[in-house]
């Protein structure tokens, strides 16, 4: 059994990591990342963009973090931690190819 696939970067990581090329005022940031979501997350897309346009829009519609929190609060993997800890103390991970590829892993998985 060789090791495990590389954990990829969270969608708000790759949007975060975009948004340090191309500098957006918050609102643009939110609206960029609200056009960004597809699949099954349209329905909480659709639902985001009709309360931006409420008279009282939500508390986040100018705060990054709120937003995030927001997001991460309804999209982001809450077992995510349990699972890594859960790896690291029952031995599954393991050194299976080069030093690197095993540090980066065991160190990704920490």
């Amino acid at each position: 059994m060789g090791l495990p696939l590389m954990p990829l970067p969270s969608f708000i990581d790759e949007v975060e990591n975009h948004m340090i090329l191309n500098p957006m005022n918050v609102n643009q940031q939110i609206c960029f990342t609200l056009q960004l979501i597809e699949g099954d997350s349209m329905h909480w897309k659709k639902t985001a963009l009709v309360e931006l346009q409420d008279p009282v829009p939500p508390a986040w519609e100018n705060d990054w973090d709120l937003f995030k929190g927001e997001f991460n609060l309804r999209f982001k993997d809450t077992q995510e931690q349990d699972c890594a800890a859960y790896a690291i103390t029952t031995s599954k991970v393991v050194q299976m190819g080069s030093v690197c590829k095993f540090m980066d892993y065991a160190q990704d998985t920490c």
